[in-house]
């Protein structure tokens, strides 16, 4: 085949007498006849199955989303005396279980929440034993 000498690089390539071997019918006709469109599937399915959540993750919908916990900062008292005692009395006032650690005479204690940090911070400004700057 022989293709012509086309000096716009806009005009098309073929040649205007050129016919398709194929006819060219309606694309949205030929879909449609092809393609049937699909009953409603809310009828078919069974009543137990359009009441759970659709989820491909099992573990996702076996937990439900647990919220974060905040950062409570640790509580540090250089030269501590009696640390034993310190500890009970922070704990009684709180009225929860506190960690805490004893390393260079300095005790770093750990409370649990926010109020229990609060309620430390007032009983340790009351008996002044605010930690020493440097």
């Amino acid at each position: 085949m022989d293709v012509p000498f086309v000096s716009n690089p806009y005009q098309p390539i073929a040649p205007e007498d050129y016919e398709p071997d194929m006819e060219l019918s309606n694309e949205e006709e030929q879909y449609k006849e092809n393609y049937p469109e699909f009953p409603n599937l809310t009828s078919v399915m069974p009543p137990s199955a359009s009441e759970q959540p659709l989820s491909t993750d099992p573990i996702q919908s076996q937990q439900p989303p647990q919220p974060k916990k905040k950062y409570v900062p640790p509580i540090i008292i250089d030269d501590p005396s009696n640390t034993a005692q310190l500890i009970k009395s922070l704990m009684s006032l709180t009225i929860l279980k506190l960690k805490a650690n004893l390393s260079n005479n300095r005790l770093k204690v750990f409370p649990t929440s926010a109020e229990a940090h609060r309620t430390i911070q007032k009983e340790i400004t009351k008996k002044n034993l605010k930690p020493k700057r440097e």
